[in-house]
């Protein structure tokens, strides 16, 4: 094998590497940007913080 043909070898490696870390983070990216969401702040006479399952919001006309 010739230096050159080692040299496309290890940029194509790089390039795979590189696209499959890319694939990771974009494929968990919404589970982590939905844990942000999981928690509502509801201020009243008493205030506390706790985390919400489901949240039905009717819409008036």
């Amino acid at each position: 094998m010739n230096s050159r043909a080692k040299e496309f070898l290890a940029m194509g490696i790089c390039v795979f590497l590189g696209l499959s870390v890319l694939g990771y983070f974009i494929a968990s990216s919404p589970t982590v940007f939905k844990q942000y969401e999981r928690s509502v702040t509801v201020k009243g006479l008493s205030e506390r913080e706790v985390t919400a399952d489901v949240v039905i919001w009717p819409i008036n006309d």
